[in-house]
């Protein structure tokens, strides 16, 4: 038998043993893929896949216990109300499936868009969005509720973690930033985030969404009648978000990206303005219209970004004829925390 017909025999071996008959047996989904929609670029770590979607965003999903189907979420980075679900079934280098809006959640796969692909390169990619965070679900995903966890996850060899809020560090947003618009010089304290604004002046805020996002006020010191609102969303080596003067609201979903900073120094500031004894939120702070202070705050209910701790030993609770609404005000409510 002559060398080639060796080697020839030797792949054909390899391939049955690789294949089966609904295509690549626990395949890895890591690698570079050309596809209706734009190039991905994925990596996979046991059950779960993550990475970039063409050049506007990126993906976080889990495969089923054969490998074959991916289901997840994808993220527009520049476009934040575009995001929505995925859903792909892989046939060797090939995959088929679809996609949906998050507004019409996980659809039977007559309804979704099509969105077919091939893998290019099976080498672990370069990954420009999915960097420096522990998860990539996309923006609504912790206000869908369980059937959408249980869609994802059904299959799955072992449900592996999904919300990123007990995976971001405590101090995600202590640091020194280089932006755009100078030097950002920020302190976190529980859900609490302070500091200063270059040399202009300060911002005071609050984490949501389980650290990632910060949203809040920024005050210039000269002149005292510039002041608005900031909303960041951390990658873990910086930060991209947008602003908007106060007058004109709170910053939108959809809005251009327009303010971005790159961690320049881990370690907490020394603060120039802000010295975090009293919160440090804009002038009209108390002008501003409950809702607002609610997007900035996560709770309808207290004026600062944790609840105050409430000591219901030793209340008349049980005796007060109107079961204690007044005197404990909303502290038996969840806080609103979008």
């Amino acid at each position: 038998m002559s060398q080639a017909l060796k080697i020839a025999g030797r792949i054909a071996i390899m391939t049955a043993a690789l294949y089966t008959s609904t295509g690549i047996a626990h395949a890895n989904w890591t690698g570079t893929w050309d596809s209706r929609h734009g190039e991905l670029r994925l990596v996979q770590e046991g059950e779960r896949v993550y990475g970039d979607y063409a050049d506007r965003g990126y993906f976080e999903g889990r495969v089923s216990e054969n490998g074959d189907r991916l289901r997840g979420t994808f993220q527009y980075v520049g476009q934040r109300n575009r995001n929505g679900y995925i859903e792909f079934n892989r046939s060797g280098y090939n995959f088929t499936g679809g996609w949906t809006w998050a507004k019409d959640g996980p659809a039977a796969a007559a309804s979704r868009g099509n969105w077919t692909g091939n893998l290019k390169s099976q080498s672990m990619p370069t990954l420009r969005y999915a960097i420096s965070r522990t998860y990539y679900w996309a923006d609504f995903w912790q206000s869908t509720g369980g059937s959408s966890l249980a869609w994802v996850n059904q299959g799955v060899r072992q449900s592996p973690p999904v919300y990123a809020s007990a995976d971001v560090d405590a101090n995600e947003w202590s640091g020194t930033f280089t932006t755009n618009y100078g030097d950002v010089r920020l302190v976190q304290i529980g859900r609490r985030v302070f500091g200063d604004y270059a040399q202009r002046g300060y911002f005071e805020g609050c984490t949501h969404d389980g650290g990632l996002t910060l949203r809040g006020t920024f005050q210039y010191n000269k002149p005292r009648s510039k002041h608005g609102f900031i909303e960041f969303r951390t990658d873990g080596d910086g930060f991209e978000g947008t602003w908007t003067w106060t007058r004109n609201g709170e910053p939108k979903s959809d809005a251009r990206i327009n303010w971005r900073g790159a961690r320049k120094l881990g370690s907490a500031p020394s603060l120039s303005f802000a010295n975090g004894e009293k919160p440090h939120f804009s002038d009209n702070w108390g002008d501003i219209s409950d809702q607002q202070r609610s997007w900035v705050l996560g709770s309808a209910y207290y004026d600062s970004c944790d609840p105050p701790e409430v000591d219901y030993e030793g209340s008349d609770w049980d005796s007060d004829p109107d079961g204690g609404q007044n005197e404990f005000p909303g502290e038996m409510l969840e806080p609103l925390d979008n």
